[in-house]
């Protein structure tokens, strides 16, 4: 038995604790096998991978609203409207999935940036009364239409409902996107302040749950540049980590939001290579299309020039980072597509310290010394044999390569946020 086969196996015997209750096949002479449905939305859902996602929708027998979904994900806007389209007419609405259909039709113009369609057919598809999973979903695709359109306490009182329903699935692939929203809407109503203590906590949290992978990673990082953008605060790294992110699942839609924040940032807004992708993406999405005319014409809560200085950092923008430093929580995320790991330094631990001073600044022994243990005088016999404690600690803990090269130190694949 395969991997993939064998984590069929596992999630499809754990079906309501991973939300699997949500998979639901439209019944055809296409589409008799359970498993290859269910393995396309664990690449999706799980492995956050929407390639392999879509590799499965091509190769195997699955059934339409899985590949509906996949093609969303995928950024084929269009291919997924006429396969709803196509469906809606042979089904009819009288069908038992026909409500599954316009969930993702709704889906369709979330993604699209079309808030008040989107609204209308999520309210639509709740008169249906879905099952409670699905309801789940219409419920927080109303809150978060509501929070674009402006109307924050409305969309935090059906957020609330929605949180309430999300304790009978604790390990939905909802939980996150539910948190931060929750986070971006308290940050309006009351202060950026409160909001970002929550998501600190949040990021804490999730890091210990089940369900942690790439897919929440993005959600709380892409919560976080909101709250910089509101506090007119820099936030190139993040919005670089965030397109790494969304590279590695295959998420194009939201490769190409990394890229609005990029193409907003300080550190990377002259990048050409990042521009020349935003110039595609914006070819293929309106949502994008529409986000850069705003931004251009400033009428957009992004602003061209954040305040705050230049991050200077020697890490290359195009080189994919292996790990992420979140310095004010001293934590370090380790990205293995598959099993996503982390560190949690204390307030004594040196490491933390020793990974931000060279990543942003390789330096010599001397100088690491000075600048890790705060000490004016460096005494070769006596202290080399600390420094290289800590550097064996380092790659014990953290597997990053460290280099020792013509007496300069240095650090590789390592992006501090």
């Amino acid at each position: 038995m395969s991997h993939i086969e064998h984590k069929i196996k596992k999630l499809m015997a754990m079906d309501q604790n991973f939300g699997l209750s949500g998979v639901k096949s439209i019944p055809s002479e296409n589409s008799a096998n359970s498993e290859e449905t269910c393995a396309a939305f664990i690449a999706q859902a799980v492995h956050c991978d929407a390639h392999l996602a879509e590799a499965y929708t091509k190769s195997q027998t699955t059934d339409p609203l899985s590949e509906i979904r996949v093609l969303i994900h995928r950024g084929k806007m269009e291919e997924a409207h006429q396969l709803i389209q196509q469906y809606k007419e042979k089904l009819g609405s009288s069908h038992i999935f026909f409500s599954e259909l316009l969930q993702e039709e709704a889906r369709l113009f979330f993604f699209d940036g079309n808030y008040e369609q989107g609204l209308k057919l999520t309210l639509q598809t709740l008169e249906f009364n879905p099952p409670p999973i699905s309801r789940l979903a219409l419920m927080e695709m109303q809150s978060l239409a509501l929070f674009e359109l402006g109307e924050f306490s409305a969309a935090l009182n059906i957020l609330n409902e929605t949180q309430a329903l999300a304790k009978l699935f604790p390990f939905c692939v909802s939980s996150h996107y539910l948190k931060a929203l929750e986070i971006k809407l308290k940050a309006r109503i009351y202060n950026v302040d409160v909001a970002q203590k929550m998501l600190n906590e949040a990021m804490i949290s999730a890091l210990k749950e089940q369900n942690f992978n790439y897919d929440a990673l993005s959600t709380l990082i892409r919560a976080q540049i909101d709250l910089l953008i509101l506090s007119q605060q820099d936030f190139s790294q993040w919005a670089l980590a965030e397109y790494w992110i969304a590279s590695s699942m295959g998420e194009d839609l939201y490769i190409g939001l990394a890229l609005v924040h990029l193409y907003c940032s300080k550190s990377y807004k002259n990048n050409d290579h990042f521009t020349k992708q935003l110039f595609n993406f914006e070819r293929r999405f309106k949502r994008i299309q529409r986000l850069i005319q705003e931004i251009n014409a400033g009428t957009h809560v992004i602003q061209m020039d954040p305040l705050g200085e230049k991050i200077s950092s020697p890490f290359n923008p195009l080189e994919e980072p292996q790990a992420l430093l979140f310095k004010s929580l001293r934590i370090l995320i380790l990205l293995n597509k598959n099993n996503l790991q982390y560190k949690i330094f204390d307030l004594q631990d040196h490491i933390p310290k020793a990974l931000i001073t060279l990543a942003n600044n390789p330096c010599t022994k001397e100088e690491f010394f000075k600048l890790i243990w705060e000490q004016g005088k460096y005494v070769p016999h006596l202290h080399d044999g600390v420094i290289r404690n800590l550097v064996f600690r380092i790659r014990k803990k953290t597997g990053l390569s460290m280099q020792f090269e013509k007496g300069i130190l240095s650090i590789s694949g390592l992006l501090v946020l």
